[in-house]
């Protein structure tokens, strides 16, 4: 397997996950994210942002309904989804510790990962920082 190729494994797809770093709006939409998570998410820029994360990161839950993310019967107890509504009404969520399913070339991957979410104001809007780190290894 030459390099180009392992890059576009699923685990290396994975180890590039360490912190997904976004700024998202009440509905999880992208409005902003660290640049590095490109890596993770493999998709331009512009596909990235407005996205909401779930889609954005293959959440397996994200396609079970035609209306997207957050609108299956898994997502209302989405610990992503939650402490972003929670962010928004003021409070400083750190550290909920949560399994993701995604969907990868067409392999379902479970990671264990850590949310934190805080109020912030991004271009005179309130919106949340939200990070995502991959908890494998910890």
């Amino acid at each position: 397997m030459n390099e180009g190729q392992k890059r576009n494994t699923p685990g290396a797809k994975l180890d590039a996950l360490s912190s997904l770093v976004f700024v998202v709006d009440q509905d999880v939409r992208i409005k902003e994210y660290k640049a590095t998570a490109s890596v993770f998410l493999m998709a331009e820029r512009m596909t990235v942002l407005n996205r909401r994360a779930g889609e954005i990161m293959h959440c397996i839950h994200s396609s079970e309904v035609e209306e997207g993310c957050g609108r299956s019967p898994f997502c209302k107890d989405c610990i992503i989804r939650d402490s972003v509504t929670e962010a928004f009404q003021g409070n400083r969520v750190v550290c909920r510790r949560t399994r993701l399913e995604l969907l990868l070339d067409a392999n379902n991957i479970e990671i264990y990962a850590e949310i934190t979410a805080s109020p912030v104001s991004f271009q005179n809007r309130p919106l949340v920082l939200l990070v995502i780190k991959d908890m494998r290894g910890v």
